[in-house]
């Protein structure tokens, strides 16, 4: 199958993310990015892996204080 290549905005409106988490994913290695003269590409299928697996880590670990009844 080949990767479909969009702008890093249609791929953020895909995933229901901003375009500087798609950002924040290129820096990080999750997502690849090419040059493509005035916009750059990112590849879909990444993008929407990595909102995926955000989704499902978030939250992961915090434990939310809770008020004592005192």
């Amino acid at each position: 199958m080949t990767a479909q290549w969009v702008t890093v905005a249609q791929a953020a409106k895909m995933a229901n993310v901003t375009p500087s988490i798609v950002h924040r994913w290129v820096k990080a290695g999750k997502v690849t990015k090419v040059a493509t003269g005035r916009a750059a590409r990112v590849r879909l299928d990444q993008v929407l892996n990595a909102e995926r697996s955000g989704r499902q880590n978030h939250g992961r670990g915090r434990v939310k204080a809770q008020a004592s009844g005192g």
